[in-house]
């Protein structure tokens, strides 16, 4: 299957040829997707997005399912207008499996990781927070690319977005989980 199949229906595929690329290496590639765990139930948009990743899987390619519970622990609003609401672990832990479950009806088990960002997000000592501040300026923070508008609740809510650690940063940062099988840890906000 090439490119053009495995990335059908994709807005965008950055940076350019960087796939191409990769998929010439002839190695497994993990293909990564990011999992709100405040909902637990898969909708038809995240079908497609399964297909997918399953069309990687079919090519020999792991899925990785990144669930979100540290940023979900602690409210970011990152890409939206107001902030997420903090459920209880445990809310949040079982709609991680629920999520899960019904994604294996899509998904190859075999070949798909689930990882939880707080296993590493959680270990974030405050100077590397703030060291990893440096990947955002305060003109993002104020520009309103989190929030529409410029109301006071949507400048908290960006302040507390600027305050959670980039994912891509921090994956830079930090080495990866290794558990196939990890499990939510407690976190501390900001």
């Amino acid at each position: 299957m090439g490119v053009a199949e495995l990335t059908r229906n994709a807005v965008d595929v950055l940076p350019e040829a960087a796939l191409e690329q990769k998929l010439k290496l002839g190695r497994p590639l993990r293909v990564k997707l990011g999992i709100d765990p405040t909902g637990s139930d898969i909708h038809l948009g995240f079908a497609v997005v399964l297909r997918r990743l399953r069309a990687f899987q079919d090519e020999g390619h792991i899925a990785v399912l990144i669930v979100g519970d540290y940023t979900a622990r602690i409210g970011d609003p990152s890409g939206r207008s107001k902030e997420r609401q903090v459920l209880p672990d445990e809310v949040l832990d079982r709609n991680a499996e629920l999520f899960a479950e019904q994604a294996f009806r899509i998904l190859d088990r075999e070949r798909t990781e689930i990882r939880f960002n707080g296993d590493w997000l959680g270990k974030l000592e405050y100077a590397e927070l703030v060291r990893l501040t440096r990947t955002a300026t305060v003109a993002r923070l104020l520009s309103g690319t989190t929030s529409p508008n410029g109301s006071r609740e949507a400048i908290r809510s960006r302040s507390r977005s600027f305050c959670t650690p980039s994912p891509r940063a921090t994956t830079r940062s930090r080495s990866r989980p290794t558990s196939k099988s990890a499990a939510p840890t407690s976190s501390t906000t900001c």
